[in-house]
């Protein structure tokens, strides 16, 4: 008889054999020089609350990204959070009394993507206006603009010291952006390596 528990798809194309991991089909390619792995499937919630509240002051600023509790929590501008954590995983806050907090979980309604690699850089100059410089965006900057004319919210994230970006959109326009950054990377050896880690 059929497992009658639904079983999640991300936005993207399989690479390889597929596979189910939760409530997930993930699948898993080669990597390369210049790697973008799925990571869609990883928990999501939008946080918004007031900029001068108490629950505002206990997240980063906007423009910064911290780890929480085993989440990644950005700060995209002035009360507007997004709180990034394994599958399955709770948001990990909760609002103060007397405060309004919104907490919305869109894990299926958005799409994420991380980029990996040396050349990682050079591909999103290519793609969108931000200055991506060490000296502009250094190693734990959040900040939100359009690639390939796709609104994103984009922080750096470096993984064991290689240059790492994280690329939040819309599920919609999700494998537009990933066609756009395949066809900017091409010269730099980009590779799409299908589901990345259950962790962010």
């Amino acid at each position: 008889m059929a497992s009658a528990t639904p079983v999640a798809r991300g936005p993207y194309p399989f690479v390889g054999q597929s596979r189910i991991e939760g409530n997930w089909e993930v699948s898993s390619g080669p990597t390369g020089e210049l790697t973008i792995t799925d990571l869609s499937r990883l928990a999501k919630w939008t946080v918004r609350a007031a900029p001068d509240s108490v629950t505002a002051a206990s997240l980063p600023k906007a423009g910064t990204l911290t780890r929480s509790n085993g989440n990644l929590v950005l700060g995209g501008a002035p009360g507007d959070w997004l709180i990034v954590g394994p599958p399955e995983a709770p948001a990990g806050i909760t609002g103060v009394d007397g405060e309004f907090v919104s907490i919305v979980d869109v894990t299926h309604g958005r799409a994420l993507l991380r980029l990996t690699g040396a050349g990682a850089r050079d591909l999103l100059s290519k793609t969108c206006a931000l200055n991506l410089s060490d000296r502009t965006c250094p190693n734990g900057t959040s900040t939100r603009s359009q690639v390939a004319g796709i609104v994103t919210d984009l922080a750096r994230d470096d993984v064991s010291g290689t240059l790492s970006f994280l690329l939040h959109s819309e599920r919609s326009a999700s494998r537009s952006l990933l066609t756009a950054l395949l066809e900017a990377g091409h010269e730099y050896g980009a590779v799409f390596a299908g589901t990345g880690a259950a962790t962010p």
